[in-house]
């Protein structure tokens, strides 16, 4: 809320910028009095900008109007306020108090010249209001094309659900307009403005905007992954077709502050690039021989490719930042010498450790952990070795890519049991499907009891889950102890989740609630 307040004697406020409230600005004004003229819409001109003809002359409404819009622009003693509307007057004849909403125009007025490029590069379509929607705009236009002031607009009626639901908060319409006009490389620096990671999301994310997209209550969701996807995908083979270039490498300018980050996984990943685009010295200090985290080690190939993981690593390399790898804090470096290096240390190191059953028989051999499994099946060199029978306890998406890589590894039997219903997974509805087209079985509503064998795995007994979550939605399984069923196994693999590596939490020297890092809420400062 702009206050006005009209100390100077002789100020006057008139509401309404057509014709007559013009007129009355510029009689005002050519009095002396300071004028201040308060128009709701983006220019002045009202309905008579609006006419052809005029009643009953048949005079041309331009003609009348025209010369009054830039009498009043030119006018020293009157101040025009476009987008505004007066919502409170107090005081009384000669000291009055008036309180003015004015409503963003998201262009800056000052820098604005008026030469019309936003509106020739700009690739969305509206309708054109001011010509009662016979015809459509760009989204950043003019009010009409004598309008005073002459400055451009950007027409906005909020968010949409779309990129409201995006944890990013990426400008999916945005995007999706750009790739309509054929625009890809400005589609996917669109995209990067909010998500450095373009092309893998396209292909590993799990859709929330999807799921908000006004398109549902229609047919079906545009497709807003898979053209992420696809913009991306077109960069790289513009790439390397030699139709364009990688971008120039950048070296942070002398004495750029320095920050620190511990993890090259997503967190780590998107840290660096915004800081490096905010001009400071970017570090990355990542225990593993690459940079991905669980992007490499977790997601598996036939997901994410390594040569699409490679060139987003590349890119953001190419930011300016530094990458230290095979360099485990606690080991390689303390996290004291960082902080002393650096003016700030971020911290992203993921959950790198499963959870555990905590049932008996979880320490005989031939079982594994999900997190642990995916990351020795991303080495080529030395693939975790799979039995005959596979059991699989999970229902999320790690879980759904065990058992799909256990499949490709040469297991013959694969079977999934999770304590959720189909429709409670947490895995991604299409992954699911996905798994099952693989012939993959998948048992719903059952919770481990204990692991059966003497020297090895020879099955798993199972009770009946009743329900998942409690009455407040929070995780809370009861089971029937009386229902009791049992899957022959050679291998289980656990993948119930993920907790955070105590090896690195006793180098943190951090104060910690529930096994994570206690931050502040608002600015995730740790208590060092």
């Amino acid at each position: 809320m702009d206050k006005t307040e009209n100390k100077k004697i002789g100020a006057v406020l008139v509401q309404g910028g057509g014709i007559a409230g013009i007129q009355a600005a510029l009689d005002l004004a050519n009095s002396g009095f300071k004028v201040y003229l308060i128009e709701r819409s983006a220019a002045i001109g009202g309905m008579m900008s609006h006419l052809d003809k005029t009643f009953p002359t048949g005079d041309c409404a331009t003609c009348i109007v025209s010369p009054k819009l830039v009498e009043c622009a030119r006018n020293l003693n009157v101040e025009i306020l476009t987008l505004s509307e007066l919502v409170d007057l107090q005081g009384g004849p000669g000291n009055f108090k008036a309180t003015i909403k004015r409503h963003p125009r998201f262009v800056d007025e000052v820098k604005c010249t008026a030469c019309s490029q936003c509106t020739d590069a700009c690739p969305v379509n509206v309708p054109n209001f001011f010509d009662r929607n016979l015809g459509t705009r760009k989204a950043i236009a003019k009010h009409y094309a004598q309008a005073t002031p002459n400055i451009f607009g950007i027409l906005k009626n909020g968010h949409s659900p779309c990129k409201v639901a995006c944890p990013a908060n990426v400008n999916v319409q945005g995007y999706v307009q750009l790739i309509k006009k054929k625009e890809y490389i400005k589609a996917v620096n669109l995209i990067r403005e909010r998500n450095p990671l373009s092309a893998i999301c396209g292909r590993a994310c799990n859709h929330p905007c999807e799921a908000a997209c006004t398109r549902n209550s229609v047919d079906g969701p545009v497709a807003i992954r898979l053209l992420k996807r696809f913009a991306s995908d077109k960069e790289i083979e513009m790439i390397e077709s030699g139709a364009i270039s990688l971008p120039a490498e950048k070296t942070p300018h002398e004495g750029a502050r320095k920050i620190g980050i511990i993890g090259a996984g997503p967190v780590g990943l998107t840290a660096a690039a915004d800081l490096a685009d905010r001009g400071y010295a970017v570090a990355v200090y990542e225990a593993s021989s690459a940079a991905g985290g669980m992007l490499r080690w977790g997601i598996p190939e036939y997901r994410l490719p390594r040569k699409i993981l490679d060139h987003e690593v590349e890119l953001i390399r190419r930011k300016g930042v530094k990458f230290v790898y095979n360099c485990r804090i606690g080991d390689g470096i303390s996290l004291e010498k960082l902080r002393k290096v650096n003016e700030a240390v971020f911290i992203g190191v993921g959950v790198q450790v499963s959870r555990k059953l905590g049932v008996g028989g979880e320490d005989l051999p031939n079982i594994n952990y999900g997190v642990e499994f995916l990351r020795e099946a991303s080495s080529k060199e030395n693939p975790p070795k799979v039995h005959n029978r596979v059991i699989v306890i999970g229902g999320g998406n790690v879980a759904v890519d065990v058992a799909r890589t256990a499949r490709r590894l040469g297991a013959k039997e694969v079977e999934m049991v999770c304590l959720e219903q189909r429709e409670e997974m947490p895995a991604l509805p299409e992954e699911v499907e996905a798994t099952i087209e693989e012939g993959i079985k998948i048992h719903n509503g059952w919770g481990p009891r204990r692991i059966l064998g003497s020297g090895a795995v020879e099955g798993i007994e199972f009770k009946r889950c009743t329900s998942v979550f409690d009455a407040n939605g929070r995780f809370n399984p009861v089971y029937d102890e009386k229902d009791l069923s049992t899957l022959k196994a050679d291998q289980i693999i656990i993948a119930i989740g993920q907790a955070l590596d105590k090896q690195f939490m006793s180098h943190a020297g951090v104060d910690m609630e529930r096994g994570c890092f206690k931050v502040d809420p608002v600015t995730l400062e740790t208590s060092v």
